[in-house]
């Protein structure tokens, strides 16, 4: 997995992470062996449908839920490897999942501002009178 960091600003940031083809591959191979499992097509047993008729009725929805479960785990582990605790909801661009290929995705969201030392001493504050 391969997670490049780019600083947008003071508070936002950047995450485009991008998952190996390999595996994208044994995800989505994970995927169609429990769909295969499961699902109930017209002239097949159970789990004796070939890939491509379910690739053909359920290719979309496998590569949409693919992609989000690569996304939900990689994401975790980026950050906890780049030690940065997003402030707000990360807002997710995903690419096209495409199964023999790598997937990329971007993530940008808020993180707390560096503040370097701040110099307090010196000055000068007014208490205001107090009237009783």
């Amino acid at each position: 997995m391969q997670v490049t960091v780019e600083k947008l600003s003071p508070v936002l940031l950047e995450l485009q992470v991008e998952v190996p083809a390999d595996r994208v591959r044994s995800e989505v191979d994970k995927a169609f062996a429990a769909l295969s499992k499961t699902a109930h097509i017209k002239g097949f047993r159970p789990g004796k449908a070939p890939r491509h008729v379910l690739a053909h009725l359920f290719g979309g929805r496998v590569n949409a839920d693919v992609a989000q479960r690569l996304v939900d785990t990689t994401l975790n582990q980026a950050l906890a490897d780049h030690n940065v605790q997003p402030l707000s909801q990360p807002s997710i661009a995903p690419a096209e999942l495409v199964p023999t290929s790598a997937f990329q995705y971007k993530a940008r969201f808020e993180v707390r501002p560096d503040i370097e030392k701040v110099e307090w001493e010196g000055l000068d504050a007014k208490r205001p009178a107090v009237t009783a």
